[in-house]
């Protein structure tokens, strides 16, 4: 990242080869090279944080993607590159939510969607949102709503 940077500078007044040839005494190299120095850190640390943004922005779309397949938080950093509690940190700091929550938060929205059509049945929708276990969506339903499916449907229906 940093040979990047310094590329980025050639034959500007940010260019270290330049400072070296041209600097009269060493004294103000010093004090130049720390203020070029200074300069590319910061460049490369919005370089990092816009990778940062751009990953989790990947990240988010593929689980936005995938939703109704298993998935954990060390799958998805693994498909990135990132160990699990550096992702994990970054989503958080990104989303403002945590990888868990988001994905739950997801899966609760879409079967919400699916509850409108009184055809389906609970395990299949708990199913098709990624549940396996149809007790668990029922609570995991309940903690984000504070109703459960069935009551949720016949509220939406009835109105």
């Amino acid at each position: 990242g940093m040979i990047k940077i310094i590329s980025t500078y050639k034959l500007t007044d940010l260019d270290i080869l330049s400072c070296i040839k041209n600097m009269p005494t060493l004294s103000q190299l010093q004090k130049r090279f720390v203020q070029i120095i200074l300069i590319y850190m910061e460049k490369l640390e919005e370089n990092i944080s816009q990778h940062d943004t751009a990953l989790v922005k990947k990240a988010v779309n593929y689980i936005e993607n995938n939703y109704a397949c298993q998935m954990m938080l060390e799958d998805i950093a693994a498909q990135f590159h990132l160990h699990p509690n550096y992702f994990s940190r970054l989503f958080k700091q990104q989303t403002g939510i945590t990888f868990r929550d988001y994905l739950r938060n997801l899966r609760i929205r879409q079967a919400k969607l699916l509850l409108a059509d009184p055809s389906q049945k609970i395990s299949c929708i708990a199913e098709a949102v990624g549940y396996k276990d149809t007790a668990h969506f029922i609570r995991a339903f309940k903690d984000i709503t504070g109703t459960t499916p069935s009551v949720y449907r016949k509220t939406l229906l009835s109105g």
